[in-house]
């Protein structure tokens, strides 16, 4: 009777390991030059793609068209031939990852770059919700991270830090622009030498215990324009929901150029909390009124909360509707006048 069992059990084990099938792993060496989109390929859904550490270089813009995650080891730097927008008629996004309709993607610990001293985009994530972008490092994109139609995005504990002019002090580019896509998490990231650190439009979002600083504004809760994007996949990108019910907490905006926090052009329901704000030139926290600044007519801001908690020196100025300002433990509220 035993000498059946056994090999009955041996041949039921076999089965079993041959239903459960670990999912690819494939290693890209130290100094691979156009290899990722293959090795992204071979790791199919599922999959994990291992930067090794070094440089990894691209002549030009990797799509990545299903789900799998990208990893670096540390000290793994991905070089991108991306170029830059010359001109603002024709936005086309230039992408060092495009990454389409792969809804959970995920990159942790690369650094990205672009081959010149100024690149396009450093990831467009478009139809990829629940993709996620940890600890990474990005330098010198016009716009480094971009979202469109993509929901429930983690940004999690990355540096993102633009460039500044060849004077040396005017901050081009921005670093996050939330396009489109709801219930986008922003935690725990730097922005710095970027002309907005972050721009979120659409609804849900929350953003919080991100340093924002040497900006020209760190976060604004917004919309872009029609026409302020191009994808190759879908055209022209516009958001279809200005930055609503946004909850901006815990965060750190120093010695940005403008404002800390702007919340311009139709933002409404969001709830901006005990923030720690010092040294922005014109003011902390502004909420927006009808305005063309920037080129565009932008509608005024409404029912927004903001609550200045426990830093007292925090400079808030009201130049919307409807909204609160609660400077009951401390905070400065400055007159309605003079609104950028």
């Amino acid at each position: 009777m035993k000498s059946f069992i056994l090999p009955f059990l041996l041949l039921f084990t076999l089965i079993l390991a041959g239903c459960k099938k670990d999912k690819n792993e494939i290693t890209v060496p130290a100094g691979s030059v156009d290899a990722l989109a293959q090795a992204v390929e071979d790791a199919g859904d599922g999959g994990t793609v291992i930067l090794a550490s070094g440089n990894h270089n691209e002549s030009g813009s990797v799509t990545v068209s299903t789900k799998v995650c990208i990893r670096g080891e540390t000290g793994a730097i991905l070089i991108v031939d991306t170029k830059p927008l010359l001109s603002s008629s024709e936005p086309l996004i230039d992408p060092a990852l495009f990454v389409l309709n792969a809804e959970g993607f995920c990159i942790e610990n690369v650094e990205i770059q672009p081959l010149d001293s100024l690149g396009c985009v450093g990831i467009f994530l478009e139809n990829s919700s629940k993709s996620v972008v940890t600890n990474c490092k990005f330098t010198r994109h016009q716009n480094t991270i971009l979202f469109q139609n993509s929901d429930e995005v983690k940004i999690e504990n990355n540096s993102i830090e633009g460039i500044l002019d060849i004077a040396g002090s005017f901050p081009v580019g921005n670093g996050l622009i939330v396009i489109n896509g709801k219930k986008a998490i922003v935690r725990n990231n730097e922005f710095s030498k970027c002309a907005f650190g972050a721009w979120i439009c659409d609804e849900g979002g929350t953003f919080e215990d991100n340093h924002c600083f040497r900006n020209h504004i760190g976060v604004v809760p917004c919309a872009v324009p029609d026409g302020g994007a191009i994808s190759r996949e879908s055209g022209f990108l516009s958001t279809m929901i200005a930055g609503k019910d946004w909850k901006i907490s815990n965060n750190k905006f120093y010695h940005n150029d403008w404002f800390g926090v702007l919340l311009y052009d139709g933002a409404s329901l969001c709830t901006v909390e005990n923030n720690d704000c010092s040294d922005n030139g014109l003011g902390d926290i502004e909420l927006g009124k009808d305005s063309n600044t920037f080129g565009f007519h932008a509608d005024v801001t409404h029912h927004n909360t903001v609550i200045v908690g426990s830093f007292p020196n925090v400079r808030v100025k009201d130049c919307g509707e409807n909204n609160t300002v609660d400077i009951s433990k401390g905070g400065i509220l400055l007159p309605s006048e003079d609104c950028f």
